[in-house]
């Protein structure tokens, strides 16, 4: 009930075999709990979950890899290898505090798609390799902020679809850059296969 969970090094296929209203991860959380950090703090502020170096090939009907549903919160999901699913970081229906960075996705969808989050809670999306199996693809997806002009923290992805075109969110990511957001991040067409492997094996430190 604290956090502080670890989930590493696995590889896992051949999940959501019976629906398609989940991912190969699912996470539900709505009821908070207080209890005594490390430090000796009382709080309801769990520690961050940490979800790394895991290879899910997302086969059969799953939406997302990691499927943050239902009010998660405080996941940070990193150094992952994510092909085949229809989505990359969801997070719906209060949900806040889930960052994914480092990642590789291959994907049919988009690769992030987030409720509205208040400020200083926002999640993260950044240095992520984002693959799009399609054309002038919606990448990321996101609500406006509650009680103030919040966007999830973004910058720094390679985003790769079939045109070397792609949106954010219903605009150009020129526009949002404009705007100061997702700054660093780049679209162009997708690379040889070879050059996607050397990444994906890059993130998982294999030679």
């Amino acid at each position: 009930m604290g956090g502080g969970d670890l989930l590493e090094w696995n590889l896992v296929f051949n999940m959501v075999r019976e629906t398609q209203d989940h991912g190969s991860f699912n996470s539900w959380d709505r009821q908070p709990f207080f209890y005594t950090n490390a430090a000796g703090k009382d709080t309801y502020v769990p520690s961050y979950r940490e979800i790394r170096y895991n290879f899910w090939v997302n086969n059969y009907n799953p939406q997302e890899a990691v499927d943050n549903d239902d009010g998660s919160c405080w996941y940070e999901t990193h150094h992952n290898v994510f092909p085949f699913a229809n989505g990359g970081l969801k997070n719906d229906f209060g949900g806040h505090d889930n960052h994914h960075h480092n990642n590789f996705y291959y994907n049919s969808g988009g690769c992030m798609g987030v409720c509205a989050q208040k400020p200083g809670h926002e999640d993260a999306f950044y240095n992520n390799t984002c693959v799009l199996s399609k054309a002038s693809a919606e990448y990321a997806g996101f609500a406006k902020g509650i009680g103030g002009p919040s966007l999830p923290i973004m910058h720094d992805n390679r985003v790769y679809t079939t045109d070397g075109k792609a949106t954010e969110s219903g605009k150009s990511i020129a526009s949002w850059q404009a705007q100061g957001h997702d700054l660093g991040t780049t679209v162009s067409k997708i690379p040889p296969d070879a050059q996607l492997i050397s990444v994906a094996k890059g993130i998982l430190g294999m030679k």
